[in-house]
């Protein structure tokens, strides 16, 4: 890893969170719809989401804050799941910024992976790379960093722990409470000429996942786009990102290199969108104004992620101009940009 990519601004805390993993049916249309839109109506913020809709079943990972819990649960009956799975005192951890560059997601994953440290969902946000982990680990996670990075405001771990005393609540994500008529965006982005990949492995091989970013980095990867998904068996885990599709061969190589047991599948000819906004946050509201754009534009979502001011989503290609003009009929958005995948 090179000097300049070690080098980054810091990271952030969010903590006193519950977590929630469930696995539903793909069965009828737009499954989860319902389940944001009553989280909506009872203002519960989303600090973090991730969902992906591929094969047979549907997989949702997001926290709460822990006093809105138990109103989540309850919501949670709207939806039809196959498994539902709750579980408290967890922490977000947020590394940035990561300037796209694989290296950072590479380094994170093997850092953990090497101290032991088991999280429990990844996001990657125009900003910022996420996990949610134990919060009993959160110091151990932090201390980890220090090993393949270094921040301009904390020279050791040490001096990171000091800078958090008494400071608990300034680290929150700020939560806006002002409701515009329609979300303010600051620029709507997306791409084509994009594959998903989904790699399902054994969740005790994760730091080895951070090889397969290392070595795509090399090769001049951009990362575009990166979620977990909840195993569907005991042990597994599933990673989903967005590679070029001039990167796939490269993909399958490298996964065959450090997860000779990992399956997996590719969807071809997807394009990716991204939008970030004053009120992103973690403001109740935002997931149920997408999902309804997509379904009244009859727009498929592959998979997408919510975390630290951003959302992004993975849609087929050829729904792409629909899916930006539906995010458009419901979000101020100012302009959007056609960036180059390449």
């Amino acid at each position: 890893m090179s000097d300049a990519s070690n080098r980054l601004g810091g990271f952030k805390v969010l903590k006193g969170l519950t977590g929630f993993s469930v696995i539903y049916a793909l069965e009828g249309h737009r499954p989860v719809a319902p389940l944001y839109r009553q989280l909506s109506e009872k203002r519960i913020n989303l600090p973090f989401l991730v969902l992906e809709n591929q094969g047979g079943s549907g997989g949702l990972q997001m926290v709460v804050e822990t006093p809105d819990a138990l109103q989540t649960s309850r919501t949670l009956g709207v939806i039809s799941v196959q498994a539902n799975h709750a579980s408290g005192k967890k922490a977000i951890l947020s590394l940035f910024p990561h300037r796209n560059d694989p290296h950072i997601a590479g380094a994170l994953m093997q850092a953990l992976g090497k101290n032991g440290i088991s999280f429990d969902g990844l996001a990657h946000s125009q900003s910022a790379i996420s996990v949610v982990l134990d919060e009993s680990a959160l110091n151990r996670a932090a201390s980890a960093l220090f090993e393949p990075f270094r921040f301009g405001a904390y020279r050791t771990p040490a001096d990171w722990k000091l800078a958090q005393e008494g400071k608990e609540e300034l680290l929150k994500e700020v939560v806006a409470t002002y409701q515009e008529q329609r979300p303010k965006v600051y620029c709507l982005e997306w791409r084509d000429r994009l594959t998903l990949l989904q790699v399902m492995f054994q969740s005790s091989y994760g730091g080895a996942v951070g090889l397969i970013f290392e070595g795509l980095a090399e090769l001049g990867f951009g990362l575009t786009f990166l979620i977990t998904s909840p195993p569907r068996a005991e042990g597994e885990a599933r990673m989903l990102f967005c590679v070029h599709q001039a990167f796939e061969h490269h993909v399958i190589s490298l996964t065959e290199r450090w997860l000779p047991d990992a399956v997996t599948v590719e969807t071809p000819s997807v394009a990716l969108f991204s939008m970030n906004g004053p009120h992103f946050g973690d403001r109740y509201g935002l997931v149920d104004e997408l999902l309804t754009a997509f379904d009244l534009a009859g727009v498929d979502l592959l998979a997408m992620s919510c975390s630290i001011a951003s959302m992004a989503g993975v849609v087929p290609s050829g729904q792409i101009q629909r899916a930006t003009d539906a995010i458009r009929n419901r979000f101020e958005v100012p302009s959007v940009i056609h960036k180059d995948s390449s």
